[in-house]
Order: C-alpha cells, then sequence, then structure tokens
C-alpha cells in the first residue's frame, strides 16, 4: 500500500500529466551522494513496464527532474528495480510526462 506522502505525491501529478503514474516516497530527502539500487514492491498492473520514465520530484522546490539512467527491471516476484542518486519522491510513469 501507499504511504501518505506516495499518495499526496500521485494525486499531484495526476492533476497535472495524463500519464499512468505510480510513486514511491523516501524518507530521506535530497541526495543519497551516491547511486543507491532500489526494489520497491509495487504493482505496475495495467502499464506498459517496456517504456517506464522515471522522476526525483522535490516537493520543498515543487520541481521535478528525470532520472536519465534508472536501469529499472521487474522482477518475477512483483518487484521493481531501479536505480537513483536521491531520496524524496520518485514519481514514475508511462512514457514521458505529458501536460493535460
Amino acid at each position: 500500500s501507499y504511504s501518505v506522502q506516495a499518495k499526496k505525491t500521485r494525486a499531484f501529478f495526476e492533476k497535472w500529466f495524463n500519464n499512468k503514474l505510480l510513486c514511491i516516497s523516501f524518507t530521506h530527502q535530497g541526495s543519497f551522494g551516491q547511486t543507491v539500487k532500489v526494489a520497491a514492491k509495487i504493482s505496475t498492473l495495467g502499464m506498459d513496464t517496456t517504456k517506464l520514465c522515471f522522476y526525483y520530484y522535490d516537493r520543498t522546490t515543487n520541481k521535478y527532474v528525470a532520472i536519465k539512467t534508472p536501469n529499472y527491471v521487474l522482477d518475477k516476484n512483483g518487484f521493481l528495480h531501479f536505480n537513483t542518486t536521491y531520496g524524496g519522491d520518485i514519481v514514475i510513469s508511462q512514457g514521458p510526462l505529458a501536460k493535460k
């Protein structure tokens, strides 16, 4: 189940973008100072997982930045593995974000 913060961020992005969206929220905010490998149990049901795009969203500045090389893979147990250098909110969209 989504955290409260992940739900808020997803709802916020759904107001502005047409994409199917997922959101993961980390307690740690900002840079990790290195690349971190993440494994998240999240449902991608109904999404074309060959076209996922990853973004870091900074709530304090209200800006988002594409994660250029997430190197993501979905394993047989339903875990989405990806790389990021940022904590905070990670928005995952089907295809590049498309404004409404």
